[in-house]
């Protein structure tokens, strides 16, 4: 069994110097930030399945005691890099911790590759309440068509689809209470605005794998590679440095980038 090791740097975040380059743990507000390449913030039973998972910012933590329940950590499952396997059936809860309440702005992002196996309407990364406007959760929503955020029975979906790629989505709520609106934007471009109202996140659980609501509706074909939740809508040139990030330590090297974005050819630092 691997201990917990929150903290932990990963080879892959050095420069060639020593240096160590930017990473989500400078963001503005950021409140969790979960490393799916780094087994240190893991405890793993003998399968390599994923018995505890600890954000390496606030110490948030998300478990799971039923073995079967458990997603599993590849080392090697994209790029070279590590991630967590979800087949369906798989999920993990936890508290609320410091996560965005209420009508409080957020930066949500997931990066992550979907083999396009899902029938249902699966959360990735939700928290909050068990009704109408309390909760938030990113989903793969309709067989891997879609992209979608809900504050559970409002919903919006974004305009691109998960299947068969791997994608880094991010969505942002900005604004203040009564004026609400969001963005999403996947693999470094905007993707659509739209209005936001109806919400109030309330102080409740948080879920990895399946809807917060129904447990039974988890993801299926789905590799984990990173998650990362601010408390504020992020500055366009924090959102450009994260995109950064994620591209090159997951192994694209800035490839899924348009070739305007500030880290299509170097990382962040």
């Amino acid at each position: 069994m691997l201990g917990i090791q929150v903290g932990l740097t990963p080879s892959s975040f050095l420069s060639a110097a020593g240096a160590q380059p930017w990473t989500p743990a400078r963001l503005d507000g950021v409140a969790a930030w979960f490393d799916a390449s780094d087994p240190g913030t893991m405890v793993l039973d003998a399968d390599r399945r994923v018995q505890r998972w600890t954000d390496r910012v606030g110490g948030l933590v998300w478990s799971q005691a039923t073995a079967a329940a458990r997603p599993v950590f590849n080392p090697s499952a994209r790029n070279g890099g590590g991630g967590l396997v979800l087949t369906g059936g798989q999920f993990m809860t936890g508290s609320s911790g410091a996560l965005p309440l209420g009508q409080t702005p957020h930066t949500l992002l997931v990066a992550g590759h979907s083999q396009g196996a899902d029938t249902q309407y699966g959360g990735i990364i939700g928290w909050g309440g068990q009704a109408k406007g309390q909760s938030r959760t990113l989903q793969v929503r309709a067989k891997n068509t879609e992209i979608g955020i809900s504050f559970y029975q409002v919903d919006i979906a974004s305009a691109s689809s998960w299947s068969g790629t791997e994608r880094t989505v991010i969505h942002q709520m900005s604004g203040t209470p009564g004026n609400l609106s969001g963005r999403f934007f996947i693999d470094g471009e905007l993707n659509g605005t739209h209005a936001i109202t109806g919400i109030e996140t309330v102080e409740g659980g948080s879920s990895f794998g399946a809807n917060l609501t129904s447990q039974s509706t988890t993801v299926a074909g789905f590799l984990t590679q990173q998650v990362v939740i601010c408390r504020t809508a992020i500055s366009d040139a924090d959102r450009q440095r994260l995109e950064g990030w994620v591209s090159w330590t997951s192994g694209r090297a800035g490839a899924e980038l348009p070739a305007t974005h500030p880290y299509k050819t170097a990382r962040p630092m």
